[in-house]
């Protein structure tokens, strides 16, 4: 029951105010709410499941401080990425325009759930 609490309270404040919010609001103003809610709710399992066998499996095969040592270094080079931004040269410009929002949707869609921290949280490391 301990492993289910602190998985909850962990995931339940790693996803406020996250991108995955954002991608759900979106949805519903173009698609049902139930569709949108099913939608997200099958996505967010198959991404954690994901998320939890390969902790599980990493956890077995390396030391918990090897882990969290990558893990730390990992959030420093994504907010260090973040940090720098990005600049768009005129190719990215005109491909960032002919795209539709239907494919820009569908890219946020399946880019988030994998990039959000909730996916780092969910590893086997957390003690017991």
């Amino acid at each position: 029951m301990a492993a289910f609490v602190l998985s909850f309270a962990v995931i339940f404040v790693a996803e406020l105010g996250d991108k995955s919010q954002l991608m759900a609001l979106a949805f519903a103003t173009r698609f049902a709410a139930w569709r949108v809610l099913v939608g997200i709710t099958v996505a967010t399992a198959v991404t954690h499941a994901l998320s939890v066998a390969v902790g599980r499996l990493v956890a077995d095969r390396l030391p918990t401080r090897a882990i969290e040592v990558v893990a730390g270094l990992a959030f420093l080079g994504f907010a260090a990425w973040t940090y720098r931004g990005d600049d768009l040269d005129e190719d990215d410009e005109a491909a960032a325009a002919r795209a539709g929002r239907g494919s820009v949707l569908a890219a946020i869609a399946a880019i988030a759930p994998s990039s959000s921290s909730p996916n780092w949280a969910t590893r086997p490391c957390w003690p017991p």
